[in-house]
């Protein structure tokens, strides 16, 4: 199986609390592993192992799944500074 067969997928609708992860990323699988072992609402609903290539499917709760804007170095700093200045 090649890398770009190796996805991971995040679904999840409007109208349930959960979505689903998909994934082939072995880091992303033992992150998720830890999370299930840790918290309330992760669960681990398949595992398996296609052309050589370990898979798992999660559930978690949809309200931790979120896209962000990306932080740029300049203003994150910026965005310290200006915290430091109005703190003093």
């Amino acid at each position: 199986m090649t890398g770009y067969e190796k996805e991971t997928i995040i679904s999840y609708n409007q109208a349930e609390p959960a979505a689903t992860i998909f994934t082939y990323h072995p880091a992303l699988i033992r992150k998720l592993d830890r999370l299930c072992a840790a918290c309330d609402g992760y669960r681990c609903l398949q595992r398996g192992e296609a052309e050589g290539a370990p898979y798992a499917e999660y559930e978690v709760p949809k309200k931790y799944v979120s896209i962000r804007k990306p932080a740029h170095r300049a203003e994150s700093k910026a965005t310290s500074e200006n915290r430091e200045f109005t703190a003093n």
